[in-house]
């Protein structure tokens, strides 16, 4: 999984290799299951990355995450 986030050039890349992990995709975090047990949170880091007028990520726009919880299912 995290060879696979490194190969990717931007997040929604990431999520498109994801499928099935992906859990849920909000304006500024989005969860994806580690194994079948564990869920990470991943939101946006830095400041290169675009918002749209409506206030939501444009996730396209994201080279960079940050890990920011992981818990127990």
């Amino acid at each position: 999984m995290i060879a696979e986030a490194e190969a990717a050039e931007n997040a929604v890349e990431w999520q498109e290799i994801l499928v099935d992990d992906l859990l849920d995709c909000g304006s500024d975090a989005f969860q994806i299951a580690v194994g079948t047990e564990y869920v990470a949170q991943f939101v946006p880091a830095g400041q290169k990355y675009k918002v749209g007028a409506d206030g939501l990520t444009d996730w396209s726009s994201v080279t960079r995450l940050k890990l920011t919880a992981i818990w127990r299912r």
